[in-house]
């Protein structure tokens, strides 16, 4: 048994990733079927629907929307987070998160060509000169890498890597990993300054995992502005060479939607009343909130936000419902329901939904299709499925990068992503971390020497 991947040329042609055909023993296990609420032994305890949404309302009632916040994990789907957006908007709170971060300098995610992959993963094959920094794609987008192996088995393009000596599946010249590197390049003084000048259609791929660091700014700043130069000499006039590849499904929709990015709002509020919307990646710790800070988890497996919640509000995963991402190349795209939730799980916009109305401040939409119609509002990208809509004021962001200066900070960390060992591919979300599969997976890679080895 294996999930089979559906064939869109698009984006990544016929193929899948060995984790996502065979991680599917993970949507069994672990799952949370019933809602759970902690008792005063600061147990949890199942409990019914209306016990579990009265005692959320309960703490609402004595909380200030200030003191409120929302994050969201890598698996949220857009309409649960317009729905939890409208529902804490309506509360009075304004600090909505996703857990992963992204450099605010320059005009941060203002404009949307900052914080996509513009040139699109079919664009790929257009590319003669692809610079990488501070990620590994074969761990990080085994369908991007599918694409770049391709164009290099198939066309001249040379390959640059900024970041970790790791194996790619294809050849590439290696420049290091110091943050010097990319200063000689800005200065025009490294002969990778000349290759991307010289380029038909550069590109530079900056990775988001790699960016999960305090001191990200100015390595986005120089990045950018690294970019901006290599377009000015490019022959193509609507070519974008800048590119940002992110590791999270949610990221990119919740950043179109509004969320702000990282937890640092968070910790900044220490809030009162937090809702994870499958928020498992560890981001959010109970030091970060209030001392008696009320946690409640929307979300469908017995992950890190559930270990910490107050309250449990069983959701579904991908597979069990009709749902809308955004990926890292700015493609609106649908995923259908195949199975029915287990349990008393709910489709996670029917839960906040359904809160709302015990929260007397009821969202004004009942359907499906009136969701969908309120992330189009929010966002216009959501209005065509499978389409990578062209992004607006991209020469307004390319200004403000090539205006502002870069406030240069001595970096002393390598520029690598934490994706370096073939182990760190199979456990990076509650799926994948409760699949027995992954597990013997990185089990092997643990028994045998070789665990770098792909």
């Amino acid at each position: 048994m294996r999930i089979l991947p559906r064939v869109n040329e698009d984006v990544n042609e016929e193929w899948i990733s060995d984790k996502a055909r065979f991680a599917y023993d993970g949507l069994l296990l672990q799952r949370l079927t019933t809602p759970f609420v902690k008792n005063n032994d600061d147990e949890l305890e199942p409990v019914d629907w209306e016990t579990a949404f009265i005692k959320v309302a309960e703490r609402v009632k004595i909380c200030d929307g200030s003191v409120m916040a929302g994050v969201a994990g890598s698996l949220a789907d857009a309409e649960a987070m317009v729905c939890l957006k409208d529902l804490l908007n309506s509360l009075g709170c304004e600090t909505l998160c996703t857990e992963e971060m992204f450099p605010t300098t320059k005009s941060g995610i203002d404009f949307r060509s900052n914080y996509i992959l513009n040139s699109t993963i079919p664009g790929i094959e257009e590319c003669d000169v692809l610079l990488l920094i501070a990620t590994n794609p074969r761990l990080e987008a085994p369908l991007v890498n599918a694409r770049i192996r391709k164009t290099w088995l198939h066309t001249d393009m040379c390959i640059f890597v900024v970041g970790a000596p790791v194996d790619l599946s294809y050849d590439y010249q290696y420049l290091g990993d110091s943050f010097a590197v990319l200063e000689d390049i800005n200065k025009g003084v490294h002969p990778m300054a000349k290759a991307l000048k010289l380029a038909n259609k550069p590109m530079i791929i900056l990775g988001s995992a790699g960016m999960q660091r305090l001191d990200s700014g100015p390595i986005y700043d120089i990045v950018r502005n690294i970019a901006e130069d290599a377009e000015c000499h490019c022959a193509h006039e609507n070519w974008q060479v800048f590119n940002f590849l992110h590791q999270s499904a949610s990221q990119v929709g919740a950043l179109d939607l509004g969320y702000q990015a990282g937890i640092n709002p968070v910790k900044t509020l220490k809030p009162q009343l937090v809702f994870l919307l499958g928020a498992d990646a560890g981001a959010v710790k109970r030091d970060d909130l209030y001392q008696n800070c009320t946690v409640v988890y929307i979300g469908h497996h017995g992950d890190y936000g559930a270990h910490m919640a107050d309250v449990i509000l069983p959701g579904a995963a991908y597979t069990e419902k009709h749902a809308t991402y955004v990926n890292t190349e700015g493609r609106v795209q649908e995923v259908c329901q195949a199975v029915a939730p287990p349990g008393m799980a709910r489709q996670d916009w029917t839960i906040i939904r359904a809160l709302s109305e015990i929260l007397n401040v009821p969202l004004p939409y009942d359907k499906l299709k009136d969701v969908r119609s309120r992330l189009v509002e929010v966002s216009p990208t959501f209005a065509h499925l499978d389409v990578v809509e062209k992004t607006g004021f991209a020469f307004i962001s390319d200004r403000t990068c090539r205006e502002k200066t870069i406030t240069v900070q001595k970096q002393t960390a390598p520029l690598v992503s934490p994706f370096v060992k073939l182990r760190d591919f199979y456990l990076t979300d509650p799926i994948s971390r409760a699949s027995i599969t992954m597990a013997k997976c990185v089990h092997s890679l643990d028994q045998s020497e070789g665990n770098n080895q792909y």
